[in-house]
């Protein structure tokens, strides 16, 4: 939420609200237009972020004014228990939430691709986008791939050789989750497929700066010996 304040601040030097370096004094109308947008931002920041975590507004307002005015707030460190227990149950929700996404998700891709290859029922497919003829993946194989995840209606690239390094990478099969393991095998060089990775295959619980319950799509292509 504050990066979002800083933004705003931003935002308001760059648009030059202050021509010739002398300070323009704002308009009734135009100051209730920007506490309002201030207010839509904190708004759209809690129904992001909060899963639906219930807030009182009245007392928000208040909290907001004194802090603003930076009056000194007691107490605050009996508040630590309730705000570790708000987390608790932000958490539950969000993950909650991501494993129905997850799942939809799958349900509709196995509707919609017909081409779709089931390797664990409800958990694990894969598509064939391109044949390979090569030798069979194994081992330590090299292979260019992109790691995305389904979130908030879209997917959002997490990583990619392509970008990174520009060139395939060797990747250790026994270091990789199990989703990922099982959805190369039998891949040959040459061969590009798209992995859709249930959470229970994947990440679960969260690692690595990913949400917990988040669906992995892999695109991977088995590339030849270095």
């Amino acid at each position: 939420m504050l990066n979002r304040f800083l933004v705003i601040i931003l935002i308001l030097f760059a648009s030059n609200l202050y021509p010739e370096g002398r300070p323009t004094p704002f308009l009734d109308q135009e100051l209730e237009q920007l506490s309002f947008y201030m207010g839509y931002l904190i708004g759209r920041d809690h129904a992001k972020n909060s899963y639906g975590f219930p807030i009182k507004f009245e007392k928000l307002a208040e909290g907001m004014k004194a802090g603003i005015a930076g009056d000194f707030v007691q107490g605050k460190e009996e508040l630590v228990p309730l705000i570790k227990r708000m987390q608790k149950s932000i958490v539950e929700k969000q993950t909650a939430y991501n494993l129905q996404e997850a799942e939809s998700y799958l349900k509709a891709l196995v509707t919609n691709q017909p081409s779709l290859v089931e390797d664990e029922s409800s958990k694990l497919f894969y598509l064939v986008k391109q044949e390979g003829n090569g030798l069979e993946v194994q081992g330590q194989p090299w292979l260019h791939f992109k790691m995305s995840e389904w979130k908030e209606g879209e997917l959002h690239l997490i990583y990619s050789t392509y970008e990174d390094k520009g060139e395939p990478l060797q990747v250790d099969l026994e270091a990789v989750v199990p989703g990922f393991l099982r959805g190369v095998q039998g891949m040959r060089v040459g061969e590009e497929r798209t992995i859709y990775v249930h959470p229970d295959l994947a990440f679960g619980l969260g690692k690595l700066d990913i949400a917990p319950n988040r669906l992995i799509v892999f695109d991977v292509l088995a590339c030849p010996t270095q």
